[in-house]
């Protein structure tokens, strides 16, 4: 679902390019991408698309294909030392989870 994005890439046009439209398909085609973790969550009390329980997955991506550095895509981004963590919310069912991501 996600690497079918690329019909929207333009090839050789960076500044021409939405990462909001094209994000999962670079991130997923990123140079130096190695760490990857998913989760998925049950959500039930029917808060989903046409009134359904639905599985919600989240999957994120170290290192990311930060918007400063989208252009160019270098592989000598010095982030290796880095402590990458990213904390994100979603509703499920009414409820919010928070959850941490910590990449060492």
């Amino acid at each position: 679902m996600w690497y079918m994005e690329y019909k929207d890439y333009k090839f050789g046009d960076d500044e021409g390019n939405d990462l909001h439209e094209i994000g999962h398909y670079t991130q997923i085609a990123w140079a130096t991408t190695h760490l990857v973790g998913c989760g998925v969550s049950h959500c039930t009390g029917g808060k989903g698309p046409l009134g359904k329980d639905f599985f919600m997955y989240v999957c994120n991506y170290a290192p990311s294909n930060f918007d400063c550095y989208y252009w160019s895509n270098l592989e000598n981004l010095n982030i290796q030392g880095r402590n990458l963590t990213q904390k994100f919310a979603f509703e499920c069912a009414g409820e919010e989870a928070y959850y941490e991501i910590k990449f060492d």
